[in-house]
């Protein structure tokens, strides 16, 4: 319980003696209690900065749980932005590994360019290098067909594909073919291996 330096009142707490000061001895008050006084009269003897503090540490907590559960970001899917919320096998061991195969995309009747700045070094695990796109990278094990094209923003699923909002599914007549080596393959399972050749296409039905 403080006691006044002045009148030698006991005080309740810190706020009681702040308002007792300036009250009752304002003229007769020191620098460091006048500035102890108009710090408290500036803040209404409400620490503002704590209540702050733990307003942004919520604000900054609710924002990872938004980007988390809402917008698919989380620790099993790829670095890309596929369409599908279902989970991505990541890769393990990443740079451990270090293997090539060629890959050709073609979506709506059209052949992707991987040589393009937006599909070169995508992800760790996966990846075109050096303004090439006609031979990949693999640089960790585990990288599914799923992953990969997951990382160059093409949304995938067993018999579906998602590129660029739009979605094609063999369900509905659409033609949807995963293929590696010239066997058809689950992407979602599916492992890529040195000197693979996969092919994908996804084209609308008729």
């Amino acid at each position: 319980m403080p006691e006044c330096d002045y009148c030698g009142a006991s005080l309740g707490d810190e706020d009681a003696y702040l308002s007792h000061l300036a009250g009752e001895h304002e003229g007769e008050l020191s620098a460091i209690d006048q500035r102890r006084v108009a710090d408290y009269d500036d803040d209404g003897g409400f620490p503002v900065g704590p209540v702050v503090l733990v307003g942004l540490l919520g604000l900054a907590g609710g924002l990872v749980i938004w980007v988390t559960f809402f917008m698919g970001v989380g620790g099993g899917s790829s670095e890309g932005a596929g369409a599908f919320s279902d989970p991505v096998q990541s890769p393990s061991n990443v740079g451990g590994v270090h293997s090539h195969g060629s890959i050709t995309v073609e979506i709506g009747g059209e052949q992707l360019d991987f040589s393009r700045d937006r599909y070169q070094l995508q992800a760790d695990g996966f990846h075109f290098e050096g303004g090439r796109g006609d031979r990949y990278h693999v640089h960790a094990q585990g990288v599914t067909l799923e992953f990969a094209l997951e990382s160059l923003g093409i949304g995938v699923q067993q018999g579906l594909l998602e590129f660029e909002g739009t979605v094609y599914n063999e369900s509905n007549g659409d033609t949807v073919v995963y293929e590696v080596n010239g066997e058809s393959v689950n992407p979602e399972t599916y492992t890529l291996q040195e000197s693979d050749s996969v092919r994908v296409v996804a084209r609308k039905g008729s």
